[in-house]
């Protein structure tokens, strides 16, 4: 079911995992979860590994949504052919430090070959 605050499908997200439908193959930006929002309180960027590719995406924080988006977002989708209906679940695997103010964050991503 879509969250009618996040639109997305938040139900199922904790404190160490959220997930990211992808809803258009051409969409630039992606809607965080209302569930994993405040994570991305202190952040412009949020860096991440999958596959052993490392990608660091923008982080843009509005009064109602939070998006993730940019050249490595791009880059992303597109190593790993991810498109509509494709799901991206990013699984926290570090401490935020106060002094660098970054998340670590491994993912899984349904469906998907890398190219």
């Amino acid at each position: 079911m879509v969250c009618a605050i996040c639109h997305s499908h938040c139900e199922s997200d904790n404190e160490q995992t959220f997930r990211i439908v992808i809803c258009d193959d051409y969409e630039a930006l992606a809607n965080i979860p209302c569930t994993a929002r405040n994570r991305f309180n202190q952040m412009s960027r949020l860096n991440f590994k999958a596959n052993g590719r490392r990608y660091v995406v923008n982080v843009y924080r509005g009064h109602e949504a939070t998006l993730i988006g940019g050249d490595d977002w791009t880059k992303f989708k597109r190593d790993f052919n991810v498109g509509q209906g494709n799901v991206v679940v990013f699984h926290m695997t570090g401490r935020t430090t106060k002094l660098m103010k970054r998340k670590r964050f491994s993912m899984m991503i349904t469906g998907l070959k890398m190219h």
